[in-house]
C-alpha cells in the first residue's frame, strides 16, 4: 500500500529514532554491564567469536596463514573494509571503530525499514516492524563486529530503491550486499522479481546486473592478496556438509536440515529439562538447537505471509536467504547460526508488524523478546553461546 501523498514524516521519524535511541542504549548497557559484572571489558560482547575474524581481516587482509588452514574468505569484504577505514580515522583501534560504526549503521538500518514499511504497509506496522527487530533475541549482533548491520542497510536500501524504480541504484546496493555477506544473492534474486515486474523489464533487469561488478570487487581482493580468486566458495568446506558436485544432495539438503534441526531440538529440549531438574548447568548447544528449531518454526509461515501481504519478490528474498544455510548444512549441529541468519530476513518483520492482533498482545511478544534478548547477551558474554 503506497504512503498517501502529503503525509507528515517528522513525527514517525523521530519515534524511530527513539526507538533506536533506547533500544541501542539498553542493548549495549546490558551487554557490557554482565561483561563489566565478569571481570571484563566493556567491548567484550562486541569483538568474540566471528568479530575476531573480521578485525583480523581489517588489520592484516587476506593473504595471511595457509590457505587450506585458512577460513577467512568466508569473511566477505565490506564490512572488514569499513572497520579498516574507520580505524584509519580512531588512532588504530579497530575495535572501537567496529563499537562506533555500529550506532550510525543500526540508526540507517531501522530508517530504511521504516520508510519501506510504510510504502508497503502503514505507518503503525512500521514502527511495530522496527521494535521487532531492534528487540529481536538476537539483535545484539547488530551492536556486534559482525556484517549483520551493513549487510541490513544494503538489502533494505536495495528494495526501496527498486520499490521507486532506481534500478541501477537497486544494483549497486545489491552488488554491495553481495560484498558484506553471502545471503547478499537473495537480495539480487528479490529485486529480479521487482525488475520482471515493470513495465521496462528489460532495462530494468540489464540495471539490476551492475550489481555482478560490483560483486567482483571482492575475487580482484583476494586475487591481488595472494588468494584463489574463488576462494570464498571453498573456504568454509571443512565446516559445512554441502558438496557443489553432489547435485541430489543439494536438493534434499534442507529436508534433511530441517528433519536433524528437529531432532536435535527434541534432544536438547529433553536435555535443558533434565539439567533443570537436576540442577545442573545448562547445555550452549542444546539451548541453541531449541532456539534455532524454532526460530524456523516461526519464520517459515511469516515467508509464506511476506510473499502473499508484500509481494512475490519479497517471499523470494525470504526463501533464498533460509535455503542458503539449509542447503550448506553445518557440520557442527543442524542449523548452526540460524538465528542470526533470521535477523536480517526483514519482511518477516514486515509482516510481524501487520499482525492485527489486540495491543496488549504485541507488547507481550515484544516483552518477552525483549526478555530472552537479555538472556542471549548473558549466555553470549559467558563465551558459551554457540550462535556465532
Amino acid at each position: 500500500m503506497a504512503r498517501p501523498k502529503g503525509t507528515p514524516w517528522r513525527g514517525p521519524l523521530r519515534t524511530c529514532v527513539g526507538i533506536w535511541a533506547i533500544t541501542r542504549l539498553l542493548t549495549v548497557g546490558i551487554g557490557s554491564g554482565i561483561a563489566l559484572a565478569m571481570g571484563k571489558s566493556v567491548t567484550y560482547p562486541w569483538r568474540i567469536w566471528d568479530g575476531e575474524w573480521f578485525i583480523y581481516i581489517a588489520r592484516h587482509g587476506y593473504g595471511f596463514g595457509p590457505p587450506h588452514f585458512d577460513p577467512s574468505p568466508a569473511f566477505y569484504p565490506l564490512y572488514p573494509g569499513l572497520l579498516w577505514l574507520g580505524a584509519q580515522l580512531l588512532g588504530g583501534n579497530t575495535v572501537a571503530a567496529g563499537v562506533a560504526l555500529a550506532f550510525p549503521l543500526t540508526l540507517a538500518a531501522f530508517v530504511l525499514l521504516f520508510v519501506l514499511a510504510r510504502d508497503l504497509v502503514d505507518e503503525k506496522s512500521a514502527l511495530l516492524a522496527v521494535v521487532y527487530v531492534a528487540v529481536f533475541p538476537y539483535a545484539f549482533f547488530l551492536q556486534a563486529l559482525y556484517s549483520e548491520a551493513i549487510f541490513l542497510v544494503c538489502a533494505v536500501a536495495a528494495f526501496l530503491a527498486a520499490e521507486r524504480r532506481r534500478f541501477l541504484l537497486a544494483g549497486v546496493l545489491a552488488g554491495t550486499a553481495m560484498l558484506a555477506r553471502a545471503a547478499g544473492i537473495a537480495v539480487l534474486a528479490g529485486l529480479l522479481v521487482l525488475a520482471m515486474k515493470s513495465s521496462r523489464r528489460r532495462a530494468n533487469v540489464l540495471r539490476l546486473a551492475t550489481a555482478l561488478p560490483v560483486f567482483s570487487i571482492y575475487p580482484l581482493v583476494l586475487a591481488l592478496q595472494g588468494r584463489s580468486p574463488k576462494a570464498f566458495l571453498t573456504a568454509e568446506h571443512g565446516w559445512r556438509k554441502y558438496s557443489a558436485h553432489d547435485p541430489v544432495g543439494t536438493v534434499l539438503a534442507p529436508f534433511r536440515s530441517l528433519y536433524e534441526g528437529g531432532r536435535a531440538a527434541w534432544t536438547g529440549a529433553i536435555d535443558i529439562v533434565d539439567k533443570l531438574v537436576s540442577g545442573s548447568s545448562l547445555s550452549a548447544l542444546a539451548i541453541h538447537d531449541v532456539a534455532a528449531f524454532a526460530t524456523l518454526v516461526l519464520f517459515l509461515p511469516l515467508s509464506v505471509l511476506a510473499w502473499k501481504r508484500l509481494g512475490s519478490a519479497y517471499g523470494v528474498y525470504c526463501v533464498v536467504s533460509f535455503a542458503i544455510p539449509l542447503v550448506v548444512r553445518p557440520a557442527a549441529a543442524p542449523l548452526l547460526s540460524l538465528p542470526r541468519f533470521a535477523l536480517t530476513v526483514f519482511p518477516c518483520f514486515i509482516v510481524l508488524g501487520t499482525l492485527r492482533l489486540r495491543p496488549y498482545a504485541h507488547r507481550i511478544l515484544l516483552g518477552v523478546s525483549f526478555l530472552l534478548l537479555v538472556g542471549a547477551l548473558y549466555l553470549w558474554n559467558h563465551g558459551s553461546f554457540v550462535v556465532a
